[in-house]
């Protein structure tokens, strides 16, 4: 039995680590605030949550599947709980039973207990699918629910529970042997009891002894253990496929968990975002080749669950462009922004409803950030020296199609330096039809010639009032030779800087 809920071919791992750059990612884009709205406190759901976002599914067609399963949890939130809980039930039933010592007898009592409990799980199992199933139109829980009422129907549980009781032993064991070197038992195997046809007169008088039997003393210690020792060779081989039987519906329980889980965690964050007042949408994942990159209302999750104030959305209109260049005001809304549209693609990528009003993107094979960082804390290396490293690592991870977002990449030399670095870096992500969006102060990066005259580049700009308020708006702009540094010292010291003398 296979749930498979998350993916179509494989399950998810919660305990495999998480991919190269998901820290960056984490960090860069303020995931943080999204992970613990989507856990609720809960270890677990935070461990599915960061492997299942992290892990980007870049078939178009995957990623409608698991937004099609969303959506049924949506509409079926009651059910989906039911099944979630039972899951997480059975596996704490699972933690009840230990195993004291790794004796055949013992392996099969913890395994015959835990067939019990998993009885009752698989029994419950089938009766919310058979009452509730009808209502799922997903593919994803079609099929679920069909692997559920072909696989567990009353036949099967039936003979469940008629080989539970037989390995009870009520009658005692038997064992078949042959006689080996030295006239030792040899080729142990456990056998059914025979069923022999007794009169009314034996049922009703009994003989005292069965022939062919013999008895051991109470103080024959050695017989016992002999005795002992030869139930051990007789069951070893069913305590062990019995164990390997209950770790499959053990491992069958802890992925329903898994995946029910990350769908759970969707409802959270939806839940956390409407008491703020926002809304997330379900995206429109299309092929990489059409480079799309279409959006409205894109507003940051990070800032709208950390904030109480109003939180400024914006559009984005980038179909066929491989390099977004935002420049304008410092404190524009410039990272806000690459932020919103980051997290957009990563949460379509995990089938997820994104924080927008309307998203139509590429899937990308990789998505990569390469923010500017503070001082190394260590000394170890400058800050030009840990963006370059960091650079170089991300660089390896790209493919065509890929998706970077830069932020004042470079911003750690001058204007001059900084600009050379960009521009190769941004030219070498083009050639290879890597996507790049990057924020950058740069004036002499985005005014040079290479990339005005390119039709594949789009050029925005944080809006500012002429009076020197920010509206938080990116429209599409040309670059202006300032940032407008003095209407932050204005808001600071009250005052514009005075202009040395020359």
């Amino acid at each position: 039995m296979k749930v498979r809920l998350l993916f179509e071919d494989h399950d998810l791992d919660p305990a495999s680590p998480l991919p190269p750059g998901a820290a960056d990612l984490t960090l860069d884009l303020g995931l943080e605030a999204v992970f613990d709205a989507m856990a609720q406190g809960n270890a677990a759901l935070r461990a599915v949550a960061e492997r299942t976002v992290f892990r980007s599914l870049t078939d178009p067609a995957a990623i409608r599947r698991r937004l099609e399963a969303l959506q049924d949890v949506r509409e079926h939130a009651g059910v989906a709980r039911e099944l979630y809980d039972l899951a997480l039930a059975m596996l704490a039933a699972e933690r009840r039973y230990w195993s004291f010592g790794k004796s055949a007898d013992s392996v099969l009592h913890r395994a015959v207990r835990l067939l019990e409990v998993y009885l009752e799980g698989l029994e419950a199992l089938r009766r919310i699918a058979r009452t509730s199933g009808e209502g799922f139109r997903s593919e994803a829980f079609r099929r679920f629910f069909r692997m559920v009422g072909d696989e567990l129907g009353e036949a099967y549980l039936g003979e469940l529970r008629a080989q539970r009781d037989e390995l009870e032993f009520e009658d005692g064991v038997w064992i078949s042997a042959r006689l080996g070197a030295g006239n030792r038992g040899t080729e142990h195997v456990l056998r059914r009891p025979r069923e022999v046809r007794v009169g009314w007169w034996r049922r009703r008088f009994p003989p005292r002894k069965t022939p062919l039997a013999f008895e051991i003393g109470e103080r024959d210690e050695s017989g016992l253990r002999s005795l002992s020792e030869l139930r051990e060779r007789g069951i070893a081989s069913v305590a062990g496929a019995l164990a390997r039987s209950t770790e499959h519906l053990r491992g069958f329980f802890t992925c329903l968990s898994v995946d029910l889980g990350f769908f759970l965690g969707c409802l959270h964050l939806e839940t956390a975002l409407a008491a703020h007042g926002r809304a997330l949408v379900s995206p429109e994942p299309v092929d990489p080749e059409a480079r799309a990159a279409d959006g409205a209302g894109l507003y940051d999750p990070g800032l709208a669950l950390r904030s109480n104030a109003p939180v400024v959305a914006n559009d984005l209109a980038a179909d066929r462009k491989l390099l977004v260049v935002v420049t304008g005001a410092n404190q524009g809304g410039k990272s806000t922004f690459l932020r919103a549209f980051g997290i957009a693609q990563l949460l379509m990528q995990a089938g997820m409803g994104v924080p927008a009003e309307r998203f139509r993107a590429s899937v990308a094979p990789a998505i990569a950030t390469h923010f500017a960082r503070g001082e190394d804390a260590t000394m170890a290396r400058g800050k030009l020296d840990d963006e370059l490293r960091r650079m170089s690592q991300l660089v390896e991870r790209l493919r065509p199609g890929a998706l970077l977002l830069s932020n004042e990449s470079f911003s750690s030399t001058n204007e001059r330096e900084g600009s050379q670095l960009a521009a190769e870096v941004f030219r070498a992500c083009r050639e290879s039809g890597v996507r790049v969006v990057a924020v950058t102060h740069l004036y002499e990066l985005a005014c040079s010639a290479e990339l005005r005259d390119s039709p594949d580049v789009l050029y925005l700009r944080a809006e500012r009032t002429p009076d020197g308020q920010r509206t938080f708006r990116i429209r599409e702009g040309d670059p202006l030779p300032t940032s407008f540094g003095a209407d932050v010292y204005a808001a600071i010291f009250g005052a514009p800087p005075r202009a040395r003398p020359a």
